[in-house]
């Protein structure tokens, strides 16, 4: 009988072990979860000031010919898939080369989907003309 309540005991501590250890676990996971949901804004935001900084402005607002995001013009066209396309492939007999082999897919849309931001016409825009 003492065997028994001895082994109750261990067997109800391990259960409350194993309960606690599933709520820690849990709780980390969604804080990750949250975390990851956050970083891709700033993650986009430090792609655009290393790759598109130096020839678009840090506003979008280049004062070189063709390279504004604010001033209207979309010469290639102003979509997300538009822009997207513009950064994989770039654009032959310009200085915009392609990135396809430095960025991921989900980080062109992403790139895509802030540049078009800059351009006062098309923020918040579903599918602009281009």
């Amino acid at each position: 009988m003492k065997r028994m309540v001895g082994m109750s005991s261990l067997i109800f501590m391990l259960s409350v072990w194993l309960v606690g250890a599933f709520l820690v676990g849990s709780t980390l996971v969604a804080q990750e979860a949250k975390g990851s949901a956050e970083a891709p804004e700033a993650e986009v935001e430090q792609a655009y000031t290393m790759r598109c900084v130096a020839c678009h402005g840090a506003d979008g607002n280049s004062q070189l010919p063709d390279m504004s995001f604010t001033d209207g013009v979309w010469k290639h066209g102003s979509s997300e898939e538009d822009i997207a396309k513009i950064i994989t492939e770039g654009v032959p007999g310009t200085a915009m080369m392609p990135f396809e082999a430095q960025l991921s897919p989900e980080e062109i849309q992403a790139l895509a989907k802030y540049v078009r931001q800059f351009d006062p016409k098309l923020r918040g825009a579903e599918k602009p003309k281009g």
